[in-house]
This record gives structure tokens, sequence and C-alpha cells, in this order.
């Protein structure tokens, strides 16, 4: 992945220049050379070419972009003002060298196109593609959940008038957040409650942050209150707004992905118990967590997330790469069955690795390698560690030409929102992206006002 973000770095700064100081070289070459470099990457899948090769690609693009950003300009600026004839001396054995640095570097990025495309001569390696696709994940959900969550439904949409907090737990990538998602978007949530809200927490958080989210959330401006209120006051300020919005109302917040006990003292005091039945769902890991926050309620209760069996886990796995109308090739089920297994009934892992299994043509070949990662990588390890292991799977088994996109989240902290159309948009402005304008109208109108959550 270096190798190929050296070349869009490369390429970027060649374009610039070609426009700019070193126009008068010819640069064209040295950019063709570098975006067929760049071609062969996108079009060939780990491990078609070797770590080595792959250093050898970057090792050479940092060369030619130093070259281009240092040592050419330092050559062209260092005689520039002078008019002497040594001047012109210098200027013409400087401008020798650099035309003879800039055939030095296309021939070894020629050469390097040369043994790339030996190397890729006579493999079958697919080219890997995710691909969009939507296949049959609202009822996945209904089937996954419905024979599970009648006790929580019955707390949910039933149950004691007053206001009552029930916490979802479960070891990570188990299906909490998807859970609450689920049960947040059922219509009869909507028609039962007077407001509907959901907050991320997540580990560390900041409590003027978290009741501002809620204001937000309830459309009531904060504005006016962080202009004027001195910071130290400013928490008890909001949660003040947050009571009064929420006050002699039937309410249901959601609070994902909780991590302290100190959460609850934080928030609990903000939201009214009107004896209106409003409710606090709340999603956590730990079980401390979730025994603290139930310890002061009449009629207490903790919905345990239970990993999947293999039979769910291999309908779960079978629906996300095939879809609901297809049937996974017989050939393909055993190997199947065995990858669902080793995913330990963990939702996530399973949906993740479905990802993977969806870009492999469907080539038995492909299916067993892919198990064969699988396995190594969860087998003995604890199984939130195996999900980390399979995350890692995925990212490795990303087109070359998206894992600099994938990693530009790390810029963003947390559960953060942004716009699809904006993220694009600096995708773009990055070099990661290269789109005409047509491509850009369509792509911006399709994703306008959506807005993606970074986790």
């Amino acid at each position: 992945m270096a190798a190929y973000a050296a070349l869009l770095t490369l390429a970027g700064n060649i374009e610039e220049q070609m426009h700019g100081d070193l126009q008068h070289l010819d640069l064209k070459p040295l950019l063709e050379i570098s975006v067929q470099l760049q071609a062969i990457m996108e079009n060939c899948s780990q491990p078609t070419l070797s770590r080595a090769f792959e250093a050898r690609i970057r090792d050479y693009a940092y060369r030619a972009a130093d070259a281009i950003e240092v040592d050419f300009l330092q050559l062209l600026h260092t005689i520039t003002d002078d008019t002497s004839f040594f001047g012109f001396i210098r200027r013409w054995k400087n401008s020798r060298s650099m035309h003879h640095e800039l055939h030095r570097l296309v021939d070894e990025a020629a050469s390097l196109v040369l043994q790339a495309t030996r190397n890729l001569r006579g493999t079958n390696d697919p080219i890997m593609r995710f691909k969009e696709s939507s296949r049959g994940g609202a009822t996945l959900k209904v089937r996954l959940y419905s024979d599970t969550t009648e006790k929580l439904e019955e707390k949910l949409y039933g149950g004691c008038s007053q206001r009552q907090v029930i916490p979802i737990v479960g070891m990570g990538g188990s299906g909490k957040t998807t859970l609450a998602n689920y049960l947040f978007n059922d219509p009869r949530t909507a028609s039962r409650f007077d407001r509907c809200i959901w907050v991320t927490v997540s580990e560390s958080y900041e409590k003027c942050t978290l009741v501002s989210e809620i204001l937000q959330e309830l459309n009531v401006s904060t504005h006016d209150i962080i202009r004027s209120t001195p910071e130290s006051a400013r928490y008890r300020e909001l949660g003040v707004k947050v009571f009064q919005a929420l006050h002699r109302r039937r309410y249901l917040i959601v609070l994902d992905d909780v991590w302290s006990e100190q959460l609850w003292d934080d928030i609990s005091f903000h939201l009214p118990d009107d004896r209106k039945g409003s409710r606090v769902l709340l999603t956590t890991r730990l079980h401390e967590v979730a025994n603290y926050v139930v310890t002061n309620s009449s009629e207490s209760y903790i919905h345990r997330v239970e990993l999947m069996d293999v039979d769910t886990s291999w309908s779960l796995l079978k629906e996300t790469v095939f879809g609901q109308d297809k049937n996974c090739p017989v050939e393909l089920e055993e190997i199947g069955k065995s990858i669902a297994k080793d995913c330990a009934g963990l939702p996530l892992a399973i949906v993740l690795i479905a990802g993977v299994l969806s870009c492999a043509n469907n080539k038995i070949d492909s299916w067993k390698k892919i198990a064969s990662n699988v396995s190594t990588a969860i087998k003995g390890i604890p199984s939130e560690i195996g999900v980390a292991k399979i995350l890692s799977l995925s990212y490795v088994n990303l087109p070359v030409h998206l894992k600099p996109c994938f990693l530009y989240m790390a810029c963003f902290p947390e559960a953060y929102e942004i716009k699809v159309s904006k993220l694009i948009m600096m995708w773009v402005a990055e070099g990661f992206l290269k789109l005409n304008k047509s491509e850009s109208e369509s792509i911006m109108a399709r994703s306008s006002g959506v807005v993606c959550t970074i986790w």
C-alpha cells in the first residue's frame, strides 16, 4: 500500500511541476510510466507482487519525488539570478544534469514495469473488487433477532411506566449496536415514543459534548449557551436544557458503546422520570456497567447478546455473500460452513469475511485460501482479538487503490460524522481518487446529504 500511495504522490508532484517551475523539462514520459506502475498495482491482488518488489517500487517513487521536489528545483534556483557567462555555463551544466537524471528515472520505472509484467504473466490470480451490495440485510436482521428479543421488546414497548434503563451487553462484534439500531428503527418505536435520540459515547467522552449531542438530536440550539456561559457552568446549563426538552414527554435514548459507570452518573439526572414509560437503551461490552445502571431500577433487566450457533452463522454468511435469491454452489458449501464455524459466532467477523468472499468469484481455491487465513487468524485467541485479526484480513484484501482511502479515516476521531460528498472531495484532493467531471457530478448527486459515521 505504501508503494501505491507513494506513486500517487509522485504523479501529483509531476503534474504540478509540469505547469510550474519545471515546465521546461519534458516530464510527460515520467508521468506516463508512473501511471503505468499505478495501473499494475491496481489491477493485481496481493500477494501477486512480492513485498520486496513493492518495496522497490516504493523506494523508486520516493527517490523520484525527492528529485523533482528538491534536487531539480535547487539546481534551477541556485543560478537563476546569475546572468554572467559563468552563470550561463552553470545553467547549461545543471540542465544537462537534470535531463540525465530524468532519463535515468524513466528507465528505472520502465524496468520496474517490465519486471512486474513478467511476474504477472501466467497468473490466474483474480482482481479483487469489492461490490456494492445490500443483499437481504433487513430481512436477515429480522430473522436473526426475532427469536431472541421477545423479552427485550416487551420491556422496551411495555412494562412499567417509570423510566427504565435496559442494557444490551455482549463482547465486541457480537451485534449489540446492530440490535439497538434494529429496534431504534422499528416502526413501533416512532409510534410509541415522542422523542427518539441516538448518541454514540465511546471509551473517551466529554460531558459537555455528550449533552450537546442530545440537544442537537432534539433540534435545540446550544449556540447561546456556549457563547455566553462560562465553561465551568456550561455543562449544568446544557443539562437543564436537556431536562426541559424531555420533560413531560415519553422518550427513548440510545447510549451506544458505553465504557464506564461514570457516564450514567453524569447523564442520569438530566433525564426526567415523569412516569410516561420513557426508556434508555444502553449498549456495552462490560458486565459491571450493565449491572451498575440497573442497580436502582424497580424492574431491572439486562439483555445479553449471545453468540450465534453454527447454522445461524452459515445462514448469515451465505445470505451476505449470495443474497436471498441465490443458492451457494454445492462445491463451496463445505468450505463455507467451515469458515462460518471459525468466525466463532460473531456477526461482525462473519460480515467482514463475507465481504472478502464476495470478491473471490466463487472459486474454490480462493475460498480455501481465505478459510486458511481465517483459521490461522483466530485459532486459540480470544474472540475479540480474532475480530481484529479478521478486520486485518479484510484490509489486506482491499484493492490497493482503496487502501489509502481506508487509512485516511484515521485522521478523524472515533464516531465522527462527515458528509459522504465532503469525504469524497477530500479523497480527490489528496489524489486518492481520479474522477472526470461527469463521474464527479454523478457521485456527488448520489451522495448528497448522506452522512457516514467513522468508527
